[in-house]
């Protein structure tokens, strides 16, 4: 049989983590540190760029929002494109804007001029995300695959936490803008770590690249020394082509649903949408709440950047833990946790460092490790050909969460509510999280997967 049968799927699953896979790892966390970066940057300049322009609250929920929605834009309309372009061909070309984008951004002027370039740099950042996770998940054996995305994870907090730093330095010395543009020179950096580094993704070589099979066949003997191309132990029978990597059409969105994911696919969807809801309230009006009660800006900056500090401990411990013990049962206890540790920073919140920052590092935990564990689960519930599309999907329905939530506290601090009351609030939408995933576990969770189910990849 020819190198035509060649599975690369069965290649990676059935052999352990090689240096290379790792370097692969690695590289995907720092794509994930720019994203990050340049998500957070914003809320940290806002307080300045409020006295600056005068901005009223509605405006700054709108501005803090931007992004978000330019991310959802960017998850459904970019994200599925990817596997066309070549995952890593498609990394780069979302570093390039977002770093070109953010540079632009030091030219704003106003809120209005403000929020279209948040919402372009959004949408090359919602490109990213999932291309860059489902190229590094593509080199990694499945049964490391939910460990993997949540340590991947860890770069956004990272990259959360490097904004703060960055602000915290730069601000008070040379302005808004120095740092704004801090945050383009990194991805801008990064694309070309990719370019030089990076690999491409398997599936595309073999499908579309040309010469695109032997270019496969030489990444398989970097992970492997002893691969020998065309021997037995790498062919896969007639009839699972599938997995080898033949040619597929392009994924839509009702195949999300198909093959007994019309569950499991909303599910994932609700769960996000409405953690993120909370996660990006906490990230975006934290260091605004803070200034309000009374915090100096560079206090309010510290707590806040200790919430990113949780989530690189979330990033560090979800996916091994949901190994140990459950999938379903580690994220819906998150749900649960957090919807507590949400009325518990809304009870003691106070300018006080040694007040907050403890209760805002265990709901920083909570929904960072959330968010991680969600994105999990889509890796592993959508097999290779939809993972792209089926994470990119999922994640802009977070990202819906993500505009409502700073957009919504916007307008109730708009009508005078008290900044207590909006962390009493965020506890419903936790709640309701929780009980999506616990849904989906009732569904799902089988003792063992099927014979067959890999084309689905329900049984998780």
């Amino acid at each position: 049989m020819s190198d035509d049968a060649l599975n690369t799927d069965d290649f990676i699953n059935s052999r352990g983590i090689s240096r290379f896979q790792l370097a692969v790892g690695a590289l995907g966390v720092l794509v994930l540190v720019a994203d990050g970066f340049d998500i957070q940057i914003i809320s940290y300049l806002l307080p300045q760029m409020t006295r600056e322009w005068g901005i009223a609250a509605t405006w700054q929920g709108a501005i803090l929002s931007a992004g978000f929605a330019g991310t959802l834009l960017g998850y459904v309309a970019l994200a599925p494109l990817s596997p066309r372009l070549g995952l890593k061909r498609a990394v780069v070309i979302y570093l390039i804007c977002a770093g070109a984008l953010n540079l632009a951004t030091v030219l704003a002027a106003s809120p209005p001029v403000l929020i279209v370039f948040r919402v372009a740099t959004g949408m090359a950042l919602g490109g990213l995300f999932p291309s860059a996770v489902a190229l590094t998940a593509e080199y990694f054996p499945e049964r490391y695959r939910a460990s993997l995305v949540t340590i991947m994870y860890v770069g956004i907090p990272v990259g959360f936490l490097l904004a703060g730093w960055t602000a915290w330095a730069l601000i008070a010395r040379f302005g808004w803008r120095s740092a704004i543009a801090v945050a383009g020179a990194v991805p801008l950096l990064m694309a070309v770590v990719v370019i030089v580094a990076g690999s491409e993704s398997l599936q595309f070589l073999v499908n579309h690249a040309r010469n695109g099979r032997q270019r496969a066949l030489n990444i398989l003997v970097k992970i492997d020394r002893r691969f020998v191309a065309g021997s037995a132990a790498n062919r896969v029978p007639e009839g699972a082509r599938e997995s080898a990597g033949a040619r597929q059409p392009s994924a839509s969105v009702a195949d999300l649903f198909r093959a007994r994911r019309a569950v499991g696919t909303p599910a994932l969807w609700a769960a996000l949408c409405l953690n993120s809801a909370v996660y990006y309230f906490i990230l975006t009006w934290l260091p605004l709440i803070l200034v309000r009660i009374g915090a100096t800006q560079e206090n309010a900056i510290l707590a806040s950047s200790w919430v990113s500090f949780s989530g690189i401990a979330a990033g560090i411990v979800t996916g091994p833990l949901m190994d140990v013990l459950g999938r379903y049962r580690v994220v819906t206890m998150l749900f649960a946790a957090g919807a507590v540790a949400t009325v518990i920073v809304g009870t003691v919140l106070s300018p006080v460092l040694l007040v907050i920052v403890p209760a805002a590092l265990c709901l920083g935990f909570c929904v960072s490790g959330i968010q991680k564990g969600v994105s999990a689960l889509a890796v592993r519930f959508y097999p290779t050909q939809l993972r792209a599309a089926g994470l990119g999907w999922a994640l802009g329905s977070g990202q819906a969460g993500a505009i409502a939530g700073p957009f919504i506290a916007g307008q109730l601090v708009a009508h005078g509510w008290a900044p207590s009351s909006l962390f009493f609030v965020m506890s419903a939408p936790m709640i309701a999280g929780g009980i999506a995933i616990w849904l989906m576990w009732k569904y799902y969770d089988v003792p063992a997967e099927p014979s067959g189910v890999h084309a689905g990849r329900v049984a998780i």
